[in-house]
Protein backbone atom coordinates (compact mmCIF):
# COMPACT_ATOMS: atom_id res chain seq x y z
CA UNK A 1 0.00 0.00 0.00
CA UNK A 2 1.49 3.31 -0.84
CA UNK A 3 0.80 6.04 1.48
CA UNK A 4 -0.69 9.22 -0.15
CA UNK A 5 -0.20 12.26 1.89
CA UNK A 6 -2.69 15.22 1.35
CA UNK A 7 -1.45 18.98 3.08
CA UNK A 8 -3.94 21.82 3.94
CA UNK A 9 -2.30 24.81 5.60
CA UNK A 10 -4.80 26.56 7.82
CA UNK A 11 -4.51 30.40 7.57
CA UNK A 12 -6.45 31.84 10.60
CA UNK A 13 -4.06 29.29 13.00
CA UNK A 14 -1.51 29.12 10.31
CA UNK A 15 -1.39 25.61 11.31
CA UNK A 16 -0.03 23.17 8.74
CA UNK A 17 -2.45 20.06 8.82
CA UNK A 18 -1.49 16.30 6.62
CA UNK A 19 -3.61 13.89 5.78
CA UNK A 20 -1.77 10.41 4.99
CA UNK A 21 -4.17 7.77 3.64
CA UNK A 22 -3.87 5.39 3.04
CA UNK A 23 -1.04 4.67 5.82
CA UNK A 24 -0.12 1.21 7.87
CA UNK A 25 0.97 2.35 11.42
CA UNK A 26 4.64 1.35 10.94
CA UNK A 27 4.86 3.95 8.30
CA UNK A 28 2.90 6.44 10.40
CA UNK A 29 6.81 7.69 12.19
CA UNK A 30 8.53 7.64 9.25
CA UNK A 31 6.61 9.94 6.96
CA UNK A 32 6.21 12.53 9.45
CA UNK A 33 9.89 12.44 10.00
CA UNK A 34 10.05 12.80 6.21
CA UNK A 35 7.70 15.67 5.85
CA UNK A 36 9.28 17.60 8.76
CA UNK A 37 11.99 16.31 10.09
CA UNK A 38 11.17 15.26 13.08
CA UNK A 39 12.05 12.02 15.15
CA UNK A 40 9.50 11.36 18.35
CA UNK A 41 8.64 8.05 20.02
CA UNK A 42 5.11 7.96 20.00
CA UNK A 43 4.56 4.33 18.97
CA UNK A 44 2.21 4.24 16.77
CA UNK A 45 -1.22 2.45 17.88
CA UNK A 46 -3.07 -0.44 16.72
CA UNK A 47 -5.56 1.72 15.62
CA UNK A 48 -7.70 2.67 12.49
CA UNK A 49 -6.59 6.02 12.67
CA UNK A 50 -4.19 8.68 14.75
CA UNK A 51 -4.08 12.39 14.96
CA UNK A 52 -0.61 13.34 16.26
CA UNK A 53 0.93 16.95 16.63
CA UNK A 54 4.51 17.43 16.76
CA UNK A 55 6.85 20.80 16.41
CA UNK A 56 10.37 21.44 14.77
CA UNK A 57 12.43 24.48 15.88
CA UNK A 58 10.03 26.45 12.96
CA UNK A 59 6.91 25.12 12.82
CA UNK A 60 4.12 23.36 14.91
CA UNK A 61 2.50 20.17 12.37
CA UNK A 62 -0.37 18.64 13.10
CA UNK A 63 -1.33 14.95 10.94
CA UNK A 64 -4.61 12.56 10.81
CA UNK A 65 -3.15 9.07 9.56
CA UNK A 66 -5.54 6.76 8.64
CA UNK A 67 -5.38 3.53 7.31
CA UNK A 68 -8.52 4.00 4.68
CA UNK A 69 -10.51 6.86 3.90
CA UNK A 70 -13.66 6.71 6.49
CA UNK A 71 -15.54 9.77 6.49
CA UNK A 72 -17.35 9.36 9.92
CA UNK A 73 -13.57 8.55 11.20
CA UNK A 74 -11.89 11.45 9.34
CA UNK A 75 -14.11 13.59 11.44
CA UNK A 76 -14.10 12.37 14.68
CA UNK A 77 -10.23 12.69 13.89
CA UNK A 78 -10.34 16.68 12.96
CA UNK A 79 -11.70 17.02 16.19
CA UNK A 80 -8.59 16.04 18.14
CA UNK A 81 -6.38 18.15 15.57
CA UNK A 82 -8.96 21.20 16.19
CA UNK A 83 -8.44 20.96 19.83
CA UNK A 84 -4.49 20.75 19.57
CA UNK A 85 -4.78 24.11 17.84
CA UNK A 86 -6.91 25.49 20.52
CA UNK A 87 -5.18 24.29 23.45
CA UNK A 88 -1.82 25.07 22.03
CA UNK A 89 -3.46 28.93 21.45
CA UNK A 90 -5.25 29.03 24.72
CA UNK A 91 -8.09 29.31 23.09
CA UNK A 92 -10.92 28.47 25.68
CA UNK A 93 -13.40 25.69 24.96
CA UNK A 94 -16.57 24.24 27.12
CA UNK A 95 -19.90 24.09 26.45
CA UNK A 96 -21.02 27.58 26.50
CA UNK A 97 -18.05 28.14 24.63
CA UNK A 98 -17.76 25.90 21.37
CA UNK A 99 -18.13 27.89 18.34
CA UNK A 100 -14.69 28.26 17.42
CA UNK A 101 -14.37 24.13 17.66
CA UNK A 102 -16.88 23.79 15.68
CA UNK A 103 -15.96 26.21 12.52
CA UNK A 104 -12.30 24.77 13.01
CA UNK A 105 -13.57 21.05 12.84
CA UNK A 106 -15.79 22.37 10.04
CA UNK A 107 -12.91 24.16 7.95
CA UNK A 108 -10.06 21.26 8.58
CA UNK A 109 -12.56 18.54 7.60
CA UNK A 110 -14.02 19.99 4.28
CA UNK A 111 -10.67 20.98 3.28
CA UNK A 112 -8.73 17.38 3.57
CA UNK A 113 -12.09 15.71 2.38
CA UNK A 114 -12.17 18.46 -0.52
CA UNK A 115 -8.37 17.29 -1.32
CA UNK A 116 -9.15 13.43 -1.31
CA UNK A 117 -11.69 13.42 -3.45
CA UNK A 118 -9.95 15.95 -5.93
CA UNK A 119 -6.68 13.68 -5.90
CA UNK A 120 -9.27 10.29 -6.13
CA UNK A 121 -10.46 11.73 -9.10
CA UNK A 122 -7.70 12.92 -10.62
CA UNK A 123 -6.37 9.13 -10.69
Amino acid sequence: MRTKVYHYYEECFRAPIYLLCPIENNAILPTIKRICGVSFEKPAENCDANAIAVSNSHQRYYFIAMRRMNRSVLVHECVHVANFILQEREVPISIKEDEVQAYLVEEIYRNLSRLFKQTRKEH
